[in-house]
């Protein structure tokens, strides 16, 4: 499994930024190749809440059933896809930053 990370420093709150990150239908903001998700399931965002993910990978378009997978409130984030070509599968971690001496 080929596997990236991305880090972002934020200089907001964790509470502040997951209530971004947890609005899952504003993820294609900051997803290139994301044009949409839908949330599939009611109530609260958490394990086993269900989504369809809708965009263009390498100029194919793609819809996706997704399910949250890992979830701690102010902290994680993690949404699998349950079907199609290919498994995908995205953390969004929240920590403080690591600060190096000086």
């Amino acid at each position: 499994m080929n596997e990236f990370e991305v880090v972002t420093v934020i200089g907001r709150p964790a509470e502040e930024v997951f209530a971004v990150v947890r609005d899952v239908a504003r993820t294609p903001l900051w997803t290139p190749g994301l044009a949409e998700v839908r949330r599939t399931s009611g109530g609260p965002l958490g394990v086993s809440a269900t989504m369809v993910y809708v965009g263009t990978f390498l100029g194919r378009r793609y819809e996706s059933p997704v399910a949250c997978t890992g979830f701690a409130e102010n902290k994680q984030l993690v949404t699998t896809t349950t079907g199609g070509r290919s498994i995908w599968r995205w953390t969004r971690c929240l920590s403080r930053p690591v600060r190096g001496p000086g």
